[in-house]
């Protein structure tokens, strides 16, 4: 006989072909009952039991005078050549799960009925890796196959309805589909994936595997980052919306997997640093990436993260009160991106009573170890920020702001 082929094809399609005649061999006793179509045959029943304890098959002609002949399928030689029971035996007891056929003679002709009988019940269970590639592992939950047969060695597999719940440890980032076989997220670090396979009221199986070590070739762009940069409250800086520059920014790299190389993008600048420190100048937005690549060529890239520059600011206030009740009581401009900065304070009458460069910084109203006395002063201020800007002669520079104007001291009773 030659070689048996097999149609794999799922119950639950099965079940759409309807038998056009209904088999001769009942069957009682058992537990939960589950009955199926057969595509191959479509008149040869298929039964599913939780149990196949005390289960019989009984021929529904019942004809005592009638001679009936019980025989097993063979799946060895893919015939029904096992010998049964003989006689006027219409019911004959289950043995085991497989194929059962009944020959009745009544002298003048010969009928024959089939029917195949299988446990819902898993009873073996475990995971295989179908194929491991850089973005994804399939895996395939292996149960034993319910295999029956038709005419000239056709088989099919009859445990398409199992129902199947998988989970990993770490958890995946996306469900896992509840199939034998899915597709899932190639993982990064050691992860023990299981399934959980059951067939309507049977008991539930369940089989473990992990993937480790050597087996994980996938890797994933992860980091964290810490701004850096001081808080000054005269700085128009939100380290988390608008960023005043330079806005300095530590990275830590985060990644999982076996890292070989590590590339950042910040905007046009790169780096090649595992934990890079970088200080963003220019004005808008600055997109950071981290790509990484494993050391089996895997790579993945972490998704964009802005960090947004704000235009150079500066502003002067026209009064203070340095009365020592914690409110404006230092002269300070409010300012956001400013490169280089000088500011001059003048008296009335000419005298320069304070001097900085750094605008984080303001004038106390203190001259020499004395306090300034109330009254009109003058300020002037030269700024630079960190961007250059087109002039109407076509040429660029340094975008620069002067400001000038009359402060007011103001000092209580």
């Amino acid at each position: 006989m030659g070689k048996a082929f097999k149609v794999l094809i799922p119950l639950f399609l099965l079940m759409l072909s309807t038998p056009k005649a209904a088999a001769q061999i009942s069957v009682s006793g058992g537990e939960d009952k589950q009955k199926h179509s057969n595509l191959l045959v479509k008149a040869d029943s298929i039964y599913l039991f939780s149990s196949l304890d005390n289960i019989i098959l009984k021929s529904t002609i019942g004809d005592a005078s009638f001679n009936y002949i019980w025989h097993k399928f063979n799946t060895t030689s893919l015939e029904w050549d096992i010998p049964l029971a003989e006689g006027n035996i219409s019911n004959y007891p289950l043995s085991s799960a497989g194929g059962y056929q009944l020959i009745v003679e009544d002298g003048a002709k010969t009928d024959t009925f089939r029917c195949w009988i299988f446990p819902s019940q898993i009873s073996e269970l475990y995971i295989e890796v179908l194929k491991s590639e850089c973005d994804y592992v399939e895996l395939s939950a292996l149960t034993p196959e319910l295999n029956y047969y038709g005419n000239n060695g056709a088989v099919a597999v009859a445990n398409g309805l199992h129902e199947f719940q998988w989970l990993g440890n770490p958890a995946q980032e996306q469900a896992i589909d509840p199939v034998p076989s899915p597709l899932i997220e190639a993982p990064a670090e050691d992860t023990e994936y299981s399934v959980t396979v059951k067939y309507k009221d049977a008991n539930p199986l369940t089989a473990s595997l992990s993937i480790e070590g050597e087996d994980i070739i996938a890797v994933k762009a992860i980091y964290d980052y810490e701004p850096v940069k001081p808080e000054v409250e005269n700085e128009g800086h939100k380290p988390y919306a608008e960023g005043s520059a330079p806005f300095e920014i530590r990275f830590t790299d985060k990644s999982k997997g076996d890292i070989a190389k590590w590339e950042w993008k910040f905007g046009k600048i790169t780096s090649i640093d595992r934990d890079p420190f970088h200080i963003f100048t220019t004005v808008g937005k600055d997109t950071v990436i981290l790509r990484v690549i494993g050391a089996s060529g895997c790579e993945d890239s972490s998704e964009p993260f802005e960090v947004s520059i704000t235009e150079m600011t500066v502003e002067a206030p026209n009064a203070f009160s340095p009365n020592g009740d914690g409110v404006n009581d230092e002269f300070r401009v409010y300012y956001k991106s400013v490169k280089n900065f000088r500011m001059t304070i003048i008296s009335r009458w000419g005298r320069k009573v304070y001097e900085s460069d750094d605008p984080s910084r303001g004038w106390d109203g203190s001259i020499g170890s004395g306090e300034a006395p109330p009254g009109v002063y003058y300020y002037f201020i030269e700024a630079e920020g960190y961007n250059r800007v087109d002039s109407e002669d076509g040429k660029s520079h340094i975008e620069k702001k002067s400001l000038s104007g009359a402060l007011h001291l103001i000092r209580g009773k």
